[in-house]
């Protein structure tokens, strides 16, 4: 005889969040691995472009946004300023959190 926790179907809402955890401790990981190979900053944008798309798979829009938040802090922090330094830029800043929002909300789909 199992244990009624144990049986219980496992909420797909619940693992939402975790996919803002694994977009920030994820893209902190492909960062680093970006800059020991010495990545140029594009290529570590589009990197976290496909982090972003792969943990907004599915998901409700409002999650998907809140994906492509934090992959822009993470490109916007460290990958076009130094030591972490969140600064705003222009067009660039534009350009990039419109990649990710684009690529967020295409991932996420006709999700609500």
């Amino acid at each position: 005889m199992t244990h009624p926790a144990l049986a219980a179907p496992l909420k797909v809402r619940r693992l939402e969040t975790t996919r803002l955890v694994v977009t920030l401790w994820g893209g902190l990981a492909v960062l680093d691995l970006a800059r020991l190979l010495d990545a140029a900053p594009l290529v570590q944008v589009v990197l976290i472009a496909v982090l972003v798309a792969g943990c907004s798979r599915g998901v409700r829009r409002s999650m998907a946004l809140c994906v492509a938040g934090i992959g822009w802090l993470l490109v916007n922090g460290f990958v076009m300023h130094q030591f972490g330094q969140l600064a705003f830029v222009g067009l660039g800043d534009l350009g990039s959190a419109l990649l990710l929002v684009t690529v967020s909300l295409g991932a996420a789909g006709g999700a609500r």
